[in-house]
């Protein structure tokens, strides 16, 4: 569903576009080459490879970046600009009416970031290479120079992109810009392969522009391969969500908990910095973090009073037999070790091993904080919830004994509150586009 951006972000993006239409407009007025044809092919390479992108859990891949790093090489800053504003939307969008004032965006910070890699690789000097009708390379010697001028280029080109993309995501979604620049570091070498595989194709329409179309072929390829990826992250959510709905069928107060963990512990590591792997590491592991109550008696989990000293004791072998059930599936074992330590404490006294701080993963310490403030602000049959508030201050009062104290500030810091509150809270998974191009997700 097209979802209406803020009014901040809507004034951004005017002001974006028309700085993106301006810039291009001014270097066509200086460079006729719009009349190439065979720039017209590798815009419309561009276009349509927008139409292949492939939407992962946090971020869009595509392969028009490679397309638009030729496009520098060979025609420079009008080239750079009229390759990556021919990137700024796809079919799918246009079916799905997405609002124009995310497509006005996209198109002016690409055009942008076109443009400006086109102004740094000729600043290092580097040459253009010439296609048909005059020699197609230049002088022996000339790939160092081109290597260089491409990686300042490409450098560029992801400065300008991620700034005002991180610009869009904090004024429409108040996603702090760090989030952005930590979850774009994660694919710094992605990147650099793909501004590689740029070079390749402008040295191949220098030599021959008509074997261009054979070298999408590899492009595409590696399309497939990050579908794959896709498909294989998305069989191991299925896994979990499968594993949580035996949860949640036999306890009834886990129905929504741990999704509302989820939620919390990720906006507390967006709040720390945390990359991509580490959000992914941590969705699976609050889903899960529970898991082991499947090895509880049902009359227990439902039982409507407090829980005898005896099966508070048996409740609290959960983490331990949660553990163990997750080390047994292979693409889950990573997360073994915080499912198994979401209820230790710093200082020694958590269960079921009484590890002290330095022994407790840093997952496992937020998990304890998102799992307990989650806890305290739902009702049960034998106490009714805390507000906010009152929730906060058990935190603060815990900091340091029962809760790592530098996350409780950050926790506090990130304006989490509970979804009874019906306060808006930070978004599961924020699209950011980062291969294809990074655009304003809306």
């Amino acid at each position: 569903m097209n979802t209406k951006p803020s009014r901040p972000f809507a004034l951004l993006a005017v002001l974006v576009f028309f700085a993106g239409a301006v810039t291009l407009s001014r270097f066509l007025l200086k460079d006729p080459t719009l009349y190439d044809p065979e720039l017209a092919l590798v815009v419309a390479a561009a276009a349509l490879s927008e139409s292949y992108a492939l939407r992962l859990r946090m971020f869009t891949v595509s392969i028009a970046f490679p397309l638009v790093v030729a496009a520098v090489v060979i025609w420079g800053p009008v080239g750079g600009g009229i390759v990556a504003a021919a990137s700024f939307t796809n079919i799918q969008e246009i079916r799905s009416k997405r609002h124009f004032t995310a497509l006005a965006f996209n198109f002016g910070q690409l055009a942008i970031a076109g443009c400006a890699a086109g102004v740094a690789y000729m600043a290092t000097g580097a040459p253009h290479l010439q296609l048909s009708g005059t020699p197609a390379l230049p002088a022996p010697g000339w790939l160092p120079a081109v290597f260089a001028g491409v990686v300042a280029g490409a450098t560029v080109f992801w400065l300008f992109n991620t700034t005002l993309l991180a610009a869009g995501l904090w004024l429409d979604r108040q996603l702090h810009p760090r989030h952005v620049f930590a979850e774009f570091a994660t694919h710094i070498p992605t990147q650099v392969a793909l501004a590689c595989v740029g070079l390749l194709v402008a040295a191949v329409l220098a030599i021959n522009p008509w074997a261009f179309p054979l070298f999408l072929f590899p492009l595409f390829l590696a399309r497939q391969v990050y579908q794959r990826y896709a498909s294989l992250s998305e069989a191991y959510l299925d896994t979990v969500r499968s594993l949580i709905g035996a949860l949640e069928a036999k306890d009834p107060y886990t129905r929504g908990h741990s999704e509302r963990v989820a939620r919390y512990a990720l906006a507390l590591v967006r709040q720390i910095g945390g990359d991509s792997r580490q959000l992914e590491r941590m969705e699976g592991a609050a889903l899960l973090h529970d898991i082991g109550k499947l090895a509880q008696s049902s009359a227990v989990l439902a039982k409507p009073q407090s829980l005898t000293h005896e099966e508070a004791r048996k409740m609290r072998e959960h983490p331990g037999a949660g553990q163990s059930m997750v080390e047994r599936i292979p693409p889950l074992r990573s997360l073994a070790p915080y499912v198994g330590a979401h209820h230790e404490r710093p200082d020694g006294t958590g269960y079921p091993n009484g590890l002290r701080h330095a022994e407790i993963p840093e997952e496992a310490l937020m998990l304890s904080i998102a799992d307990a403030y989650d806890a305290m602000t739902t009702s049960r049959a034998y106490r009714p919830r805390m507000s906010h508030e009152e929730a906060v201050s058990e935190l603060v009062a815990g900091a340091g004994r029962q809760f790592d104290e530098g996350l409780v500030r950050e926790f506090i810091a990130a304006g989490i509150r509970a979804e009874a509150d019906g306060l808006s809270r930070a978004p599961l998974a924020p699209a950011i586009l980062v291969l294809a191009g990074q655009e304003a997700a809306q």
